[in-house]
């Protein structure tokens, strides 16, 4: 790359729209998850290797590892991505072939957009939850010991194929709850939770909702999509997981679009760079 596209990189990680979005994940675990958006020509798993040499500059370390997953040709997803004591967060970058790393602006003139502690009770406010009694308790204990469960275990954990995928339930529990129980239920098998999230986000034009559960130790992400249906506690509308992504996905998406990669000399001149605007004292 010339040194102009260079100075592309880093400007991007000088602009309002980065720094703005860094003040956001700052704010710590009362932002449940956020998105930046970007348009780029380079190579996913070099902005990747971008992102990682920024927060080593910050002076924050990163305390997963960045999973590249793909939504379409051309849309990657740098996934997961958590900081240590920030909020954690992805990357949608989509492909431009003409533009090196700019912002890909929203809503608001953002480029970037997250759900707190307080965005999330307002969502909830609009739904009437059946609360959680005995006989509610036993069968929400008993959904994270079924097959339906476990294929999320067999898709995620014992099968390295496979970087996403999804459970679609109905239920009428608040997804507070069922975070609550399944979190019990994982460190139950030995496993150790980071944290479990309930957060909204958009499918194909469609407002969804999810329960992340974010595992430390095995290291992965189980989603729990849910449905509203204030007649049952809990129940698969599949028993099989779904919107899954494969490694082979991933590669289909990303491997003949004409990206740039970044040279190991080209990364080390652009984390000097971080190092003399970011490096903390």
């Amino acid at each position: 790359m010339n040194s102009a596209d260079l100075e592309a990189i880093v400007s991007y990680f000088r602009s309002d729209q980065w720094r703005g979005f860094i003040a956001a994940l700052e704010r710590g675990r009362v932002v449940r998850h956020a998105h930046a958006y970007t348009r780029s020509r380079i190579h996913p798993a070099s902005l990747r290797s971008v992102i990682e040499i920024y927060f080593s500059a910050y002076g924050v370390p990163l305390e997963r590892k960045i999973k590249l997953i793909s939504h379409g040709t051309g849309l990657a997803n740098l996934y997961y991505i958590q900081p240590k004591n920030m909020a954690h967060f992805e990357v949608m970058a989509n492909y431009s072939a003409d533009e090196v790393l700019v912002p890909n602006r929203i809503v608001s003139g953002l480029s970037y957009e997250y759900w707190d502690d307080e965005f999330m009770t307002r969502q909830y406010a609009e739904y009437d939850f059946r609360p959680v009694d005995a006989s509610a308790r036993k069968e929400l204990e008993a959904f994270f010991l079924s097959e339906a469960w476990f294929e999320m275990y067999r898709v995620m954990i014992y099968n390295d194929r496979y970087v996403h995928s999804h459970l679609i339930v109905e239920t009428g529990v608040s997804p507070e709850e069922i975070a609550a129980i399944g979190v019990a239920a994982l460190e139950q098998r030995g496993w150790e939770v980071d944290r479990a999230v309930s957060v909204i986000f958009n499918i194909q034009g469609h407002q969804g909702k999810k329960v992340s559960f974010i595992l430390r130790r095995p290291e992965t992400v189980l989603e729990l999509e849910w449905e509203f249906n204030p007649t049952v506690v809990i129940r698969p509308i599949y028993q099989q997981a779904q919107r899954l992504i494969s490694l082979d996905t991933v590669k289909e998406d990303l491997e003949d679009v004409p990206y740039q990669v970044l040279s190991g000399e080209e990364l080390a001149w652009i984390g000097d760079r971080f190092n003399q605007d970011l490096k903390r004292v």
